[in-house]
């Protein structure tokens, strides 16, 4: 083994003895990292992490997977409601600016060329009066 390898793991054990004995976090864990799931290093083909650790719970597929979709769910309840947000603010824009139009109308003596009051009247503001310039 890597003399590297080798003083990593006295490092670790000499820290906390609790990593000594054969578990998923002992000392060879810690230093070469996570095994893949369903094996268990140093153990040849034979036995899997059930058999070896059997007080570790063990989350199944689905419970990972729905785990993940309660996370994306709540990601897309925010994007919800933030798109939410920025619809209203538009709205609340396009309200001021429908305002504004109608009193410059109404300040312009309510007197439009035909072209301006096709083009209001498609955005549903209705003008007052419309006059052929």
């Amino acid at each position: 083994m890597n003399i590297v390898f080798m003083e990593a793991i006295e490092h670790i054990e000499g820290q906390d003895a609790s990593h000594k004995g054969l578990s998923q976090n002992d000392s060879l864990a810690q230093v070469l990292g996570k095994e893949h799931p369903g094996r268990v290093r140093g153990m040849g083909f034979g036995p899997c992490p059930t058999q070896c650790f059997p007080n570790i719970p063990q989350q199944s597929d689905s419970s990972v997977q729905i785990e993940e979709y309660q996370k994306e769910i709540v990601e897309l309840k925010t994007e919800a409601a933030v798109l939410k947000a920025e619809a209203a603010e538009e709205k609340a824009k396009t309200q001021t600016m429908r305002n504004l139009l109608r009193y410059l109308i109404q300040q312009q003596g309510g007197n439009l060329s035909p072209n301006v009051a096709a083009d209001l009247e498609a955005l549903g503001s209705a003008p007052t009066v419309s006059r052929a310039t």
